[in-house]
C-alpha cells in the first residue's frame, strides 16, 4: 500500500482509496494509552486482491497509530 500524506489516505493495489473513518483510544496490558487512526477501503467487491490483503466478510480495514508511525521512521534510533 502507499500512502498519500496530502490526502491521509493509503492507496491499495487495486488502486482503490483507503479513507480516514475514525480515531479510538487503545489501552496496553502495562497501562500505555494510544491513539489509533482507522482507515477503510471505498470497496473490495470483485477486488482480484482481497484473498491475499484480507480475511475480511467486508471492507478492507485498516488501523495505524501515529505515534508509533513516527517513532519507526525517525533516524536518530
Amino acid at each position: 500500500m502507499i500512502y498519500d500524506q496530502a490526502a491521509d489516505e493509503y492507496i491499495c493495489h487495486n488502486n482503490k482509496r483507503i479513507k480516514y473513518v475514525s480515531q479510538i483510544n487503545r489501552n496496553s496490558k502495562s497501562g500505555y494509552q494510544s491513539k489509533v487512526k482507522v482507515y477503510e477501503c471505498e470497496s473490495c467487491e470483485g477486488c482480484e486482491y482481497k484473498a491475499l490483503c484480507t480475511k475480511a466478510q467486508g471492507n478492507r480495514k485498516v488501523q495505524v497509530s501515529p505515534v508509533f508511525v513516527e517513532k519507526r521512521n525517525h533516524k536518530g534510533f
